[in-house]
């Protein structure tokens, strides 16, 4: 999601607030150039936290040779196959499981009032 404006970023970790097992997620749908860690089709989409993996360096830093820090919280991110692609036709039953950082992720709820909060200013 990428705010354009005084708008508050909703890609700062401060915004973020504390991820956890169990708790529904937003995958930020900002573009991005060069080495990135979000496969394009995961984008703006919603999946829930199943495991936290760790903290590590920014891959996407360390892509560029820098040193990656801060560290960032690695997540496993359970996804329905059924929302990710339309017309999927296999079983509503199966699911993607992604490995992504906590810089392309935003609580869903959060994601969705800040949205509708924008949506009633226009």
């Amino acid at each position: 999601m990428r705010l354009n404006g005084d708008e508050k970023d909703l890609t700062s970790m401060e915004n973020r607030g504390t991820l956890q097992i169990g708790q529904l997620v937003r995958v930020d749908d900002r573009s991005a150039v060069g080495h990135c860690r979000a496969p394009w089709y995961l984008r703006g989409q919603v999946g829930e936290i199943v495991e936290v993996l760790g903290v590590f360096r920014d891959p996407e830093k360390l892509a560029y040779h820098k040193p990656g820090v801060p560290r960032i919280p690695l997540f496993k991110v359970r996804f329905k196959q059924s929302q990710i692609w339309p017309g999927y036709v296999g079983s509503p039953r199966d699911v993607l499981e992604a490995d992504l950082t906590a810089n392309w992720l935003v609580s869903a709820l959060f994601a969705d009032r800040h949205e509708k909060n924008l949506s009633e200013k226009v």
